[in-house]
């Protein structure tokens, strides 16, 4: 499984994910769970993991990152500086993430697609910092994002209903971006049509 490394520029939180996910693969993931030696595992054993899974995390790390770990020996040490240095779990990291959610806005250009990616980067750094995101809120702050020439759909979302799940929100926006897109092809194919037959027509107008 191939992830990019982290430079300290791009989102910690998703790097973070898809790193635990390498070291689950590797076989790894026990050195960065426990913190001491398993009561099944021999010392030697233990030792060679704890050092497998230091260089399999260095490995992902651009060099301007590894610096500041470089004497790290423990997965778990390693694991908590890097969180330390770049998940920003201060007062004005937070703020500053909450601000971003709710001010979300979604531009009649972006598809659904791009919006909803730009929404669960924020809703996951939230997350990653410790703050909790009620389900129905995550929803309610979604639908409130798009763009104005999603009203009616928002509107009809909601009728006669007191709470509303996410998966359900991405599902209809999903469904709603295809059928938008094939009447796109649809118009566009009709449109080349009338064109080639105006054509035509002035073709034959002239002639006669």
């Amino acid at each position: 499984m191939e992830i990019n490394r982290f430079d300290g520029k791009s989102n910690f939180s998703l790097w973070q994910a898809r790193m635990k996910d390498v070291l689950t693969q590797l076989r790894l993931i026990d050195a960065l769970i426990y913190e001491e030696m398993p009561d099944t595992m021999e010392e030697r054993a233990w030792r060679r993991l704890q050092m497998q899974a230091v260089s399999t995390i260095r490995l992902y790390l651009a060099d301007d990152v590894v610096i500041h770990v470089l004497n790290e020996t423990s997965p778990t040490v390693l694991w908590e500086k890097l969180e330390e240095l770049y998940m920003g779990k201060s007062l004005t990291n937070t703020l500053l993430l909450w601000r971003q959610f709710y001010q979300l806005r979604m531009t009649e250009e972006q598809s659904v697609q791009e919006h909803l990616s730009n929404f669960q980067r924020i809703l996951t750094d939230l997350l990653s910092v410790g703050e909790k995101v009620e389900v129905k809120t995550r929803a309610l702050i979604l639908l409130s994002s798009l763009s104005h020439s999603f009203e009616s759909l928002v509107t009809a979302l909601l009728v006669g209903k007191s709470t509303i799940k996410m998966e359900e929100v991405i599902s209809v926006l999903l469904q709603n971006e295809i059928l938008r897109r094939e009447n796109q092809a649809s118009s566009s194919g009709e449109n080349s049509a009338l064109t080639v037959s105006g054509a035509g027509d002035r073709r034959r107008c002239n002639r006669g």
